[in-house]
């Protein structure tokens, strides 16, 4: 039997030289695996000829004895679900919605030691190929990734269902805002190229630097030794004598406090005090916290492993105090996640989205019952899935990968819909490596990283 434009009908298979065909209502629906119509005139809905009902045999008894009726092949009327069966390919079988299939997991029955069995072989949809529930709690969905939702188990279907990603808005043209994968909280950030503290007028009224290329160059900047307008209001000016604020330690930001030179053009640097900059240290997101170490600065987003010296307050302990100022913020920020008592022998699989992409799942974080704090080291437990690189398929396999169809899956026209008996099924039929063909190698392992240090900024 066949679902079809939202009707149970009987079907048969016709077979041509070029391949298998549907029969419904005496006319051919779909195409064969090849891509050939099948039918003499190359449609896809030309009725079946024929002289004699031998012509018209499927070769398979559950879905029914065909005949030839005036010149034209009929469908036979399928027996009923649990009809044992024999076929040329099918030793012991039974009859499963108009098809005869091998006795086992996948025949549509459940069977003992079988949780399920939805007669097909296909993996998340609540029934897996290896006759078990996709999921019967939430912990079997999770997949790890804050940004993407809380995936959820419907206990009824065993489906797992995705959850609602995280929805970020920038509060206007001059932002942007990201989820970041460690919080799972929304980072917004200033759209500023030069790294001045204002955003580029090219981006609307929130946007009030003039020249988004040069630091030295926004609102309420000090005028500089050349004529152009430094501080964004309209006007060219120069002075004789600008000022200019030591960075000694060539982060681009001077130190609170640090006392400016009047000259004109600017100082020369030194070994003693490697640059100097226009911008004075009057705010947090301008002001150096440790002009002895170029690696501290405001915006700072590196992580880093060794604790900066020195200590922000002087001999503090915490982790805030002795790395929470590379970004000179005073907060410890904590790089990779913070989820403990992961296993590091969980398997880790790929999974197909709705629309056709991959998506790789399983547990990730620190084995151990609390994560490390900044500077210790923990046993990091993650999920790597990475696609084949050689585009042939040639060596793929060698290397460990498999085959999976990575297009669209929902609609029977879609080119991996795989349920068991409609076409190859979940087999490969094209030629990998082609525009048209949508499978690809991937491969799936889990990454146990027992020393992985963790770094802080």
């Amino acid at each position: 039997m066949r679902v079809l434009a939202g009707r149970l009908v009987a079907a048969l298979c016709w077979i041509t030289s070029s391949g298998c065909s549907v029969i419904v209502n005496n006319t051919l629906e779909g195409k064969d695996p090849s891509g050939d119509s099948g039918t003499p005139d190359g449609g896809t809905d030309a009725p079946v000829a024929c002289s004699r009902d031998e012509e018209c045999d499927d070769g398979d008894p559950c879905s029914g004895v065909e005949a030839c009726t005036d010149g034209l092949c009929a469908a036979g009327t399928p027996l009923a679900n649990a009809t044992d069966c024999t076929t040329d390919e099918v030793a012991e079988g039974r009859c499963f919605e108009g098809e005869c299939l091998e006795r086992g997991c996948g025949d549509g029955f459940l069977d003992e030691g079988e949780e399920c069995d939805d007669g097909n072989l296909i993996d998340r949809d609540g029934c897996d190929s290896d006759c078990t529930f996709t999921c019967t709690s939430n912990d079997d969905c999770d997949d790890g990734l804050l940004c993407n939702g809380v995936e959820t188990c419907d206990v009824t279907t065993h489906v797992c269902e995705l959850g609602a990603p995280v929805e970020c808005t920038p509060s206007d043209d001059c932002h942007t805002s990201e989820c970041d994968e460690e919080t799972g909280e929304c980072d917004e950030a200033l759209i500023d190229e030069d790294g001045d503290g204002f955003a580029s007028t090219a981006l609307g009224e929130c946007g009030t630097d003039c020249d988004d290329s040069d630091p030295l160059v926004y609102p309420g900047a000090p005028e500089g030794c050349d004529l152009r307008d430094w501080d964004c209001d309209g006007t060219a000016t120069r002075v004789e004598m600008a000022l200019w604020y030591p960075d000694c330690d060539g982060d681009g930001f001077a130190a609170q406090g640090a006392a400016p030179i009047a000259i004109c053009p600017a100082p020369t640097p030194t070994a003693a005090c490697l640059a100097y900059v226009r911008t004075p240290p009057t705010a947090p997101a301008t002001t150096d916290c440790n002009d002895g170490n170029r690696n501290m600065y405001p915006g700072q987003t590196e992580y880093f492993t060794s604790a900066h010296t020195p200590a922000i307050p002087a001999g503090g302990t915490t982790d805030d105090a002795r790395f929470g100022s590379y970004d000179c913020n005073g907060v410890a920020n904590y790089e990779l996640s913070s989820n403990t008592n992961i296993s590091t022998t969980g398997s880790c699989t790929i999974s197909i989205l709705r629309g056709g992409a991959p998506r790789c799942t399983g547990g990730v974080g620190w084995a151990g019952d609390t994560a490390p704090n900044c500077g210790q080291t923990g046993t990091y437990s993650r999920c790597n899935c990475s696609a084949c690189e050689d585009r042939t398929g040639a060596t793929c396999p060698a290397m460990g990968f498999t085959p999976i169809c990575v297009g669209p899956a929902e609609l029977r026209t879609d080119p991996c819909y795989c349920l068991r008996g409609v076409g190859d099924g979940c087999n490969m039929t094209c030629t990998y490596g082609t525009r048209d063909c949508p499978w690809e190698y991937w491969k799936s392992e889990r990454v146990v990283e027992p020393a992985r240090r963790r770094g802080c900024r």
